[in-house]
Order: structure tokens, then sequence, then C-alpha cells
């Protein structure tokens, strides 16, 4: 709409009015389309870029009519608008037309939507170097630009010279304050009362410096709220300068809170990671002498009889071993945390796997008590993730006895009609409800409501992120925490995971060297057996030979290689560990394949199958170590048989 429209349509009073706003010399006011070419300006806004009148800048876009830096910018800040269809706001210095002196503005721009996409974008800039003077002015225009300042999108506040809250808008009461504030309650407060104890320091020498350089300072602080918590805030403070003296600060402020999480949460899966790949290092290597104790011990098992004294002897260092394998493929577990898949994951077996750490974690003389439903409860969760949960929760239980008991229990449920108002926060369906309850402190109502924020209170310097981090793992596989309050006994940590469709049951037969070497006798193959590990080599290739076979044997990729090209006869399996020196395990058999098609491949390592990735090789077996030597014949029995 032109000035020109503006003027030869008929006005209302109303009209009118708004138009003596818009008008007024205390704000620029313009408005482009689309395609930012100018569709109206005040008269102030044509004063600031030395325009002669609203028609040498209709339908012109800024850089078609200014080649200076502030045009540019301008611009670009309006194609924000556009583009992002959102409103924006912020600070910037400017010099007008007609002044030589630099001027502060507070510029706030927002789209005209129509039919659903942005028309025409209109921005607000007031001039807030110094006061706005009040000569000349009508009411009606003190009451806009207080609205503006009161009902701003960010939080914003005026100090005096010495930090005595002089104005505050809403924003920041409501997500600093809180309601029990009013801008009349905070007026003469001063503002350092609310700032963290540990932080003060930095913020008085920061305002000591923008004092003395008379320039705004921007700075991340933690400052607590009326009820306690520690709000995380970027604050940028600009000094008001009357007659060259810093008469008042005026403050704006950016809550951090999603960004410190995101630190955090960086930092500790670093951490996690680094300590992963050390666990996973120490599995690899003691898999490898699980290996030869375990096969070992199986072989003399197996040629001895059992009325021989020493046969006890043998069956106890092969039940240690087994359970050192357990323990070690725990570390790889740990060591693939950052490897997340989801699975369906049977709950009551997976408490049972944790229950040896969980009690470690609680520590003696406390209790822990395990009760499993005897149905089966199946939840697509990923691994790592669940024992996150347990681990937290268990910390937490901790944290809050002395001396006392904590009790986790699963069971089946269905929420419907008959319940669902006792549960009116989960929806209708059926779960595995796992509880955790620990006799310790009980918390109040108010600490129920604050339980999950992640930076609670100074004295509990952020403890509570693992329970913020409990409650997004079950959010994310559809399921609901629900916490409940028991002051004298304790507290109830009640989780809704969703029951997962079973699988069909296989049913699976116990290997063993006895019934494999009763049951297979294959023909005699040749096979290379490629391992940089001496024992594990000689192990293998002794229990192959054993079986009939003929084992040709190599400590790396380079001498296997040398040892297949000089072999006369054919190679018909290849055995390989998967991690070795310059030619690896995967390199190795590319290589074997791309010269002897024709040979089988199976890998073995001590670390997991997912560093397979198959796409690459093809159909390869793998053998996880450390293995039993019936476990190694099976394998090696059904490779040759296809």
């Amino acid at each position: 709409m032109t000035r020109k429209h503006l003027i030869d349509v008929p006005c209302t009073e109303s009209e009118k009015g708004v138009r003596e706003i818009f008008d007024c010399p205390g704000a620029i006011i313009y408005v482009k389309d689309r395609d930012l070419r100018y569709l109206w300006a005040n008269q102030r806004h044509l004063d600031s870029i030395g325009a002669e009148s609203l028609e040498a800048i209709l339908r012109r876009r800024d850089t078609e009519l200014f080649r200076d830096e502030h045009s540019v910018q301008r611009e670009e800040s309006d194609a924000v608008v556009v583009r992002e269809e959102q409103g924006t706001q912020a600070f910037h210095e400017n010099t007008l037309h007609d002044d030589s002196e630099k001027n502060h503005f507070l510029a706030s721009r927002f789209p005209i939507i129509h039919g659903g996409s942005v028309r025409a974008v209109c921005c607000l800039q007031i001039d807030i170097s110094t006061p706005v003077s009040t000569h000349g002015t009508t009411e009606r225009e003190k009451v806009f630009f207080q609205e503006l300042f009161e009902n701003a999108s960010a939080m914003s506040a005026v100090t005096d010279a010495h930090g005595f809250i002089t104005l505050i808008n809403n924003k920041a009461i409501e997500l600093f304050f809180g309601d029990q504030y009013t801008p009349e309650t905070l007026k003469g407060r001063n503002i350092l009362e609310f700032v963290h104890k540990d932080d003060r320091g930095k913020v008085v020498s920061l305002w000591k410096k923008s004092m003395l350089e008379k320039r705004e300072v921007s700075y991340d602080i933690r400052m607590i709220t009326g009820d306690g918590k520690i709000k995380y805030l970027l604050v940028s403070g600009r000094p008001i300068i009357v007659d060259d003296a810093v008469v008042s600060f005026q403050y704006q402020a950016m809550d951090m809170i999603d960004q410190k999480i995101q630190e955090q949460h960086l930092l500790q899966n670093a951490t996690i990671d680094t300590i992963g790949q050390l666990a996973g290092g120490f599995a690899h290597d003691f898999n490898n002498l699980l290996t030869v104790i375990n096969g070992y011990s199986e072989i003399i098992k197996v040629s001895m009889d059992e009325n021989t004294p020493l046969f006890s002897k043998i069956n106890q260092i092969h039940q240690a071993g087994n359970q050192a394998s357990r323990l070690t493929q725990k570390l790889l577990d740990f060591s693939k945390k950052f490897r997340k898949e989801t699975t369906e994951l049977d709950i009551n077996a997976e408490l049972m796997n944790q229950e040896p750490i969980l009690m470690h974690l609680i520590g003696e003389p406390n209790r822990l008590t395990i009760s499993l439903c005897p149905e089966e409860s199946l939840v697509n969760i990923d691994l790592q993730s669940f024992d996150s949960i347990l681990i937290n929760l268990a910390m937490h239980a901790k944290e809050s006895m002395d001396q006392g008991e904590v009790t986790i229990t699963s069971e089946l449920i269905t929420i419907g009609p008959s319940n669902s108002q006792q549960y009116s926060s989960v929806s209708p369906g059926t779960y595995v409800l796992v509880s955790l309850k620990h006799t310790g402190k009980g918390m109040s109502e108010e600490m129920i409501e604050q339980v999950f924020d992640p930076f609670l209170s100074e004295n509990r310097s952020g403890k509570t992120l693992g329970l913020w981090t409990v409650r997004n793992i079950i959010k994310s596989c559809g399921g609901t925490l629900i916490v409940e309050r028991t002051p004298e006994t304790g507290s109830c940590f009640r989780m809704f995971l969703p029951l997962a469709t079973a699988p069909e049951k296989q049913v699976t037969v116990k290997t063993t060297t006895e019934n494999v070497v009763r049951e297979l006798l294959p023909e005699a193959k040749t096979i290379l057996v490629v391992e940089d590990d001496d024992t594990v080599r000689e192990l293998v290739s002794e229990i192959l030979r054993q079986e009939g076979h003929i084992t040709l044997t190599a400590c790396n990729g380079g001498d296997a290689l040398q040892l297949a090209r000089q072999h006369d006869g054919r190679i018909d399996l290849l055995i390989t560990d998967m991690v070795m020196r310059r030619i690896d395990g995967k390199m190795l058999s590319k290589k074997m394949l791309s010269l002897w098609p024709h040979v089988k491949v199976m890998f073995m390592s001590g670390y997991g199958e997912e560093t397979i990735k198959r796409s690459e090789i093809g159909d390869v077996v793998f053998l996880q170590k450390p293995f039993l030597p019936g476990e190694l014949l099976e394998k090696v029995h059904t490779l040759l048989q296809n």
C-alpha cells in the first residue's frame, strides 16, 4: 500500500490513531514485499536513509538505491524473515543520514502472512541510544513503547549505574523470576542478588570494564531463580550514556540450558567412548588368552576319564574360563555403547545379567532384591540404553540411602478402561512395567516436580542429569516414567516400556567337543589359519589336525598370501583373525577371494561381529573369541558342507 493510497482511503478515528503512531518521530517503520521492494515507510525511515520522498523508493530494493554497508545489512536481515517465515529481534548500530554520531537501535522484524505464505515483511526500529524524550509525544506513543518493551520475546531488564533494577519485562519474570514476583516487587533489588555466588566476581569485573570503556559486553553466567534453580544465561549488557556518563544499563539475556546439556552430553559421550575403546582393547587381548585356556581345558576334559582325580580340577578350570568369558563379553558390550541398535530385548534376562553390577553400584551395607514376572518380557530398546537406565537409577538410589534396600520388579500390565484413571499419563496398551524402589530419603512434592531438571540446584551440582537422561531414553522408545512420592519410605520409579511382539522360539542344542567329534567326520580339507597370537594359532591348528584336516599356518596377512601362492594344492578354507598389523583379516580375505574365488572364509575376533561390514565382503562366517573346540568344528563343518 503506497502513501498515496493511504491518503486517498477515508480514515476512521482508530486508523488515524495508528497512522499517528507509525509517523511518530521515535521509531523507524517500513514495509517491503517478499522480493524486498519497498511498499511503505514512515517519515523517520525516509529521513534516516536520506530519501526525498516515499515515491522515490517505492517498488525498489535497498541495494538498488544505496551502496552503503548498512543498506546491504538491512536487506539481508529482511531476507532472513522472508526465508525463515518467523520474526527476529536484534540490536545494531547505525549512523543516521542527518547525524554524524552512531545510534543504537532495537530492530524487530516480522512476516506478514496471507494464504499460508509470506507476502511482506515489516520492520520496527527503536532508537535506544538515549531515553526517548516525552516532549511533543502523545500518551498513545508512550503506551506503545512501554508495551513493546514489556512484551518483547527476549528477557530484558534495565538497572541504574549501580545494578539496582528499574525496569524488567514480562519474559524475564516468566522464565527467570517466577509468578511470585512482579515488576514492582523487583524494582530496587540489586541484580547481583540473583547471580550465582561463584560468578559474581566475573560479573563485577565485566561491569567495571563496561563502565570504564563505555561499551557493550557479553558473557555467560549462572543465575539463581527464586525457587533455587540454576539458570545458564548468555547476557548482553549495554551502558546507556548521557552527557558522556553511564547513567544506566540495559540487559538482554538468552537461556543457555539446551547448549549446556549438549556440552555435558558431548563430554560424557567422549569420556565413555574413550573408556569403551580401552575396555574393548582389553577384552580383545584377554579373549585370546581365554581361547587357549578354555580350548585346551576342553580337550583335556574330553580325553580324561571322569573317575580320574584330576578330572574335577580340570572341570573347575573349564568353568572358571567360561565365567571369565562372560565378563569379557560385558566389557565388549560396554565398548559398543556408541553403536546403539534397537532390538527386542528380554528385560527379565537383562535384569539378571546386570544384577552383579547393580549390587556393586549400590554398595554395602545396602541390599538388592530382584523379582521378575514369569511371562516373556520383550521390549524394543537397545541394550546399552536400558543398562544406562538401570545404572542411573541405582546411583540415584545409592545417593538417597545411608543403609537400606533397593527392590526391582517386573510385570506385564495392560492399560485400558479399567485402570486408565489410575495411570492417566500412560497411553493405552500392554507394557512391561519395571519398578525400582528404594528405602532412602523420600522426595517432597516440590522435589518431584524438579527431579528431572538437569540443573536442579546449587547443592546437587547437576547430579539429576542422569534422571533427565533416563526419562529421555524411556520417552524415545515410546514409554512413560512415573515417580511416586513416599517421604517416609523412599521413592519409586515406575517405567512403562511397550511390550514387543515375541519372535518364534528356536530350539538350540548345546555344542560340545565330544558330540561334534562323534557326529562330524568330514573328509580332509586344506585350511589356512592366520592368527598373530602364537598360542591361539597353535590351538586352532591342533583342533583341526585332530579332525584329519591339513593345516597351513601364518602369523600375519603378508605371510599368508605368500604361503598361499607357494602352495601347490587347493586351499579350501581361510580362517583368519580380524585385527592384525598391516594386512588385516578383511583385506586378506578380499585378496584371497580375488585370486581363489572358491575359498571359504571364516573370521574370528575378540571384538564383536559388528566390526564386519558384510556388504564389503559377502557371505562369511564369524567366530567370537573365546570359543570352545566344538564351536570351531561346528562352524568349519557348516562352511565345508555348503
